[in-house]
């Protein structure tokens, strides 16, 4: 069995441990966010780019009893391009810009008032077809804004990103 396949037979066994103590699901406008910002990308080789992503979430702390009300559960899926990563070789330059698909489990614990921090566990699906795990901040700077900083991990390259979201 191939490592994807493992991880998705790992998450689909997680989430169905959950789904024991889930409540009904109802859909809530109010725990719905979209954001979006820029990368920071660092590849395995040449320079860095400066990608831009988009991405929506959905709040799932209602559905799973986590046990404490600092913590938070989200699904979030989105699209990012990487930007231009360069690299030259004998004076000819160039190199790929990567595109994505990816979907993430995000949990966050809320260490004092509008500050959380956050772990991401995902897939992204494209030109770099790989796991994606991270971590950062979140300041909640009002009910319906908050900015992010994170450090995200592929297998092409490592990204630092700064995103602002918006909470319906």
């Amino acid at each position: 069995m191939n490592m994807k396949k493992r991880f998705v037979l790992a998450c689909l066994m997680i989430f169905s441990m959950g789904a024991a103590q889930a409540q009904e699901f109802v859909f809530d406008i109010k725990q719905l966010y979209v954001g979006g910002g820029f990368g920071f990308n660092s590849p395995d080789f040449g320079d860095s780019a400066i990608g831009l992503h988009g991405f929506a979430g959905y709040e799932l702390t209602d559905l799973v009893v986590l046990g404490d009300d600092k913590v938070g559960l989200y699904a979030e899926a989105g699209l990012a391009h990487s930007g231009k990563f360069e690299s030259c070789f004998a004076n000819l330059c160039g190199g790929p810009s990567l595109f994505g698909l990816w979907g993430n489990g995000v949990i966050d614990y809320q260490i004092v008032d509008r500050i959380s921090v956050l772990g991401r566990l995902g897939l992204e699906i494209g030109d770099d077809t790989t796991f994606i795990i991270g971590g950062g901040g979140e300041y909640q700077i009002n009910e319906k804004i908050s900015a992010r900083a994170e450090f995200i991990i592929r297998d092409f390259y490592t990204s630092l990103q700064l995103n602002g979201i918006y909470h319906f």
